[in-house]
């Protein structure tokens, strides 16, 4: 799909916004909440309310305005989130609990039926010198992106290609893109096919 000029300045203008409320206001609110309710205290239910809510609508702005994609949208309303306090602590475990009880069984169990090991050619040098690019590719655009994001904010480099290695442990996205890629190329054929057909 190509958007034209005013959709891509409409886009942009609303992820602007989207980034300046997400870093100025979710922290302010997220402190906010904190301090009104104390450790050891239930948390009152409205503060939950209008944190969760505050959450949705900044993550939203851009999808329902500019159709902005709306996994990156909440990636990116997720990444200003602060990591201390007793909100953040208490939705990034029901967020675990979540994945680990309903999601990755449900992923693992959807990644199983998308797999066709029949076109697999293990004995083919190639499919392996693929796989291992692929990995490679992967290994060194984090560790790079990581030196230069510490270097920015002046993190030793040991430090930065730790983190990088520690962001390839987890491949769960790798997958999903992979599967993703595999179905586009496809649906991309039999629009093609389908095309040369009505020709």
């Amino acid at each position: 799909m190509v958007r034209k000029v005013g959709e891509i300045l409409l886009m942009l203008g609303v992820l602007v916004v989207q980034i300046i409320l997400s870093a100025k206001f979710i922290p302010l609110l997220m402190r906010w909440v904190d301090s009104h309710n104390p450790p050891g205290k239930v948390m009152k239910g409205s503060h939950l309310i209008v944190s969760l809510a505050s959450l949705v609508f900044v993550g939203s702005l851009s999808p329902l305005i500019a159709h902005f994609n709306m996994m990156l949208s909440g990636f990116l309303a997720g990444i200003v989130m602060p990591r201390d306090g007793r909100l953040s602590k208490l939705l990034a475990g029901k967020v675990k609990y979540f994945f680990g009880l309903l999601f990755f069984p449900a992923f693992m169990f959807w990644v199983g039926f998308e797999v066709d090991f029949s076109g697999f050619d293990g004995g083919n040098i190639l499919t392996w010198a693929s796989i291992l690019f692929l990995f490679l590719t992967i290994l060194v655009g984090k560790v790079v992106g990581c030196l230069l994001s510490g270097a920015m904010l002046g993190f030793h480099w040991q430090d930065s290609v730790a983190s990088g290695l520690l962001l390839s442990i987890k491949g769960h996205f790798h997958i999903f893109m992979a599967i993703l890629a595999k179905q586009v190329s496809f649906n991309i054929f039999l629009l093609r096919m389908g095309f040369q057909r009505s020709k």
